[in-house]
């Protein structure tokens, strides 16, 4: 560094410059374009470095930047990465400008958020380089011009580089479209690892071709089959590529232009809805109101969509995002990113002209776990065991993958019956979770005391003392949820739910107390108390105390898979017939230690009391 502050780096110097030199500036009759097996070998290499990058350096590595100028080439076309960004924990969240949007992942267009998926994608971008000889950034985009020749029937072979001469094997060349297709999906858990991309292409690099000799695929034929063909078809299919053609050029800042949501006309929801008609309204909650529409679409095939369209209020806009702003359209269409069973897809959104948000779902004709606990209609029957334990265990799975498997993670901040919807055969699907993990407001005490007088009964203590939502404040509310559907019992209602359950299992009465009476008895004794003892830990007051999602979601799947038949002697794991005693002190003990919020109301500073 010099007295000016400048920083100079010094590497390794590359003899044979970049990738991008062989491939895109190859001067005229100066150098011979790369042969096939020397591509793979740059591949593989590639891949390789990747891999140590992800899964060996230490820190671990993300690399943000690759592209074919920043694969560098040494003795023997041997590659070298260089110019990666920034170890794991120092990458910026929101740095707008430190990538270029035209060789990234649809996460990081929409939330500028870099993992070692977006990796994987912008691999294989370069893998698609590789084979094509085409530059990404041109128009139209590679992405678009591949999929464009392998979903519409062309000929998969006219992918391949004009350069290469048709020298290069075709189950080979099938093999590394098929790869970059994975690579290339929209969901970042969809993509392969980079230990799976390192393993096919150094197969890919270690069955050298020879023009020469005659090539048999692993199936004993001389050239690729038509079902191959359709499956390679089939996975082009869900690569993903920028909307209205917006890859290559200058990037656009809007982050509508990346959309991968549909964007509906106020009026066609308006038609939906019968003008959003008195009849059609579903409901009312913190956010909004719900309105059930019908969208007809025309052509030669008319269809028609069941869908629950949400007015989403002004006071929650402005609260957590304010009109216009990029991060509001970021979180929605992050949030139609999110594909799970035990979750209601987000299909689209419209914005108004007086600045009215709007967000269509899926329609869920059975309607809420509430509707069921709470609003039971006389002529319906009440849930029995069995239902509510699989509704446990499906939104507990839905929990898990928004915890554990989305990118970022997500937490739910709104856990209620009202909010776990069911469609057909009582599968269970959240709805109206808050956002991303790194978007929630800790510290918004303007929210708070709004969403506070409404909902105090349902958030752990660091919420109602800090205002801080986290994945473990979401694990006490899910054990409300726990407790509900085997009391029938709202939460809300005076004494608190958890304090009425403290008072009978703390206190050491008959636990089956707390079942629900609608289930006249018809409940496992020993499933019972595992729920109870499970909501236990759940509510523990230290978030460190409380188990994770994975564990809560694995003892709720093997209640659910244990079907309970009312007709059957049932027997507990230890062989007898009933709960014994030490298993109910056991029990009482644990609940002992539960957080309820009328309980300890003395030790809790609420914005509402600190006025």
């Amino acid at each position: 560094m010099n007295e000016k502050n400048q920083m100079f780096l010094v590497y390794e110097f590359m003899p044979l410059g970049s990738l991008k030199n062989h491939l895109h500036d190859l001067p005229r009759n100066k150098k011979k374009p790369l042969d096939w097996n020397t591509r793979m070998k740059i591949a593989a290499g590639a891949a390789k470095g990747l891999k140590y990058l992800h899964e060996i350096s230490n820190p671990l590595a993300v690399h943000g930047n690759i592209k074919p100028s920043n694969i560098l080439i040494g003795e023997g076309y041997e590659p070298k990465l260089s110019d990666f960004l920034v170890l794991k924990e120092c990458i910026p969240e929101h740095d707008e400008s430190s990538y270029a949007r035209q060789r990234s992942a649809p996460e990081y267009c929409i939330l500028f958020k870099l993992t070692q998926q977006s990796d994987i994608y912008s691999f294989g971008l370069v893998l698609l380089e590789l084979i094509s000889g085409r530059i990404a950034e041109m128009e139209p985009s590679l992405v678009e011009w591949g999929k464009h020749k392998l979903v519409f029937g062309k000929e998969f072979t006219a992918v391949a580089d004009p350069l290469l001469n048709c020298h290069y094997p075709e189950q080979g060349l099938y093999q590394a479209l098929s790869l970059a297709a994975e690579c290339l999906q929209l969901e970042d858990a969809s993509r392969p690892r980079i230990g799976h991309v390192v393993n096919v292409l150094s197969n890919l690099a270690s069955e050298i071709y020879d023009p020469n000799a005659i090539q048999i695929n692993r199936a004993g034929t001389l050239a690729i089959g038509s079902d191959e063909k359709e499956k390679l078809g089939e996975l082009w299919q869900h690569v993903w590529i920028w909307s209205g053609g917006k890859f290559g050029g200058s990037p656009s800042n809007n982050v509508e232009d990346y959309a991968v949501i549909t964007k509906f006309k106020f009026q066609e929801l308006a038609a939906a809805t019968e003008n959003f008609a008195q009849e059609s309204l579903l409901g009312e909650g913190e956010y909004g109101r719900t309105f059930r529409g019908c969208l007809k679409s025309s052509g030669q095939k008319s269809s028609s969509l069941d869908v629950a369209i949400r007015q989403v209020d002004d006071e929650t806009i402005c609260t957590i995002h304010g009109y216009h702003d990029p991060s509001m359209f970021s979180s929605i269409h992050m949030r139609s990113l999110l594909h799970h069973p035990n979750i209601v897809d987000l299909i689209g959104y419209s914005i108004a002209d007086k600045d009215q948000l709007f967000l269509v779902y899926n329609f869920m004709p059975l309607g809420s776990l509430k509707d069921y606990l709470h609003d039971l209609p006389r002529n319906k029957k009440p849930l029995d065991w069995n239902t509510r334990m699989k509704i446990a265990a499906g939104a507990a799975k839905g929990i898990k993958y928004l915890h554990d498997k989305s990118t970022p993670p997500v937490i739910l901040g709104n856990i209620k019956p009202s909010n776990i919807l069911l469609c057909a055969e009582y599968l269970p699907k959240l709805s109206d979770f808050l956002g991303f993990k790194e978007r929630i407001p800790e510290h918004d005490e303007s929210s708070h005391t709004r969403y506070f007088s409404r909902q105090c009964h349902r958030h752990a203590p660091e919420f109602v003392g800090d205002c801080k939502l986290t994945q473990q404040s979401d694990i006490y509310s899910f054990s409300l949820v726990l407790l509900e559907l085997v009391s029938g019992r709202l939460a809300e209602i005076e004494p608190s739910l958890i304090g009425w359950a403290k008072h009978i299992l703390a206190g050491g009465k008959e636990f089956t107390t707390v079942a629900d009476p609608l289930l006249e008895g018809l409940y496992p004794e020993q499933g019972l108390y595992q729920v109870l003892y499970l909501a236990a830990q759940c509510l523990q007051r230290k978030d460190v105390s409380r188990p994770r999602i994975g564990y809560v979601a694995k003892v709720l799947s093997n209640l659910a898979a244990e079907i309970y038949d009312p007709n059957a002697v049932q027997i507990n794991r230890a062989g007898s017939l009933a709960v014994g005693n030490i298993e109910k002190e056991i029990l009482i003990e644990q609940w002992r230690h539960v957080w309820s919020l009328k309980a300890n109301s003395s030790n809790v500073l609420s914005p509402a009391r600190s006025q």
